[in-house]
């Protein structure tokens, strides 16, 4: 099980910088990207945007650093405990998944053209019922 203040970490404040502009996210499979745009980004206007739409305008990276033994952790609840995990119905992904993305990961850096690189650090958020729920699937 990760450290307290791995899962206590405070998330980072994410403000919309320009009148359009361009967020990618990138983290393992079941590290938050989604519940992060649910929760933080799409409030601010944000869109899910495909590779058609993008043209010229300034590309800011979200960088989800959860370990991988946590986002395979994540993925089981997210799999196992029902709805309040899992709204977009996800089946299990199979190990590969955590360790193919592993050995072609590279982290993100401004040199590639990004406005800037945000870090995630992976926060459990729910409450005191759902953190049970959460701490009971460590595989």
């Amino acid at each position: 099980m990760p450290s307290e203040a791995s899962l206590d970490a405070s998330p980072p404040v994410i403000e919309k910088r320009n009148p359009l502009d361009i967020v990618i996210f990138c983290g393992s499979p079941a590290s938050g990207k989604s519940t992060f745009y649910r929760k933080y980004l799409q409030p601010l206007g944000y869109e899910r945007v495909n590779q058609d739409t993008l043209k010229t305008i300034p590309i800011r990276c979200v960088h989800f650093t959860a370990p991988a033994k946590l986002c395979e952790h994540n993925d089981a609840v997210r799999a196992i405990a029902g709805h309040q995990f899992n709204p977009e119905k996800r089946t299990i992904l199979p190990h590969t998944a955590f360790s193919s993305f592993a050995s072609r990961f590279k982290q993100p850096k401004m040199e590639e053209g990004f406005q800037d690189v945000v870090p995630v650090h992976f926060k459990f958020q729910g409450d005191d019922e759902q953190r049970k729920i959460w701490s009971r699937y460590w595989i």
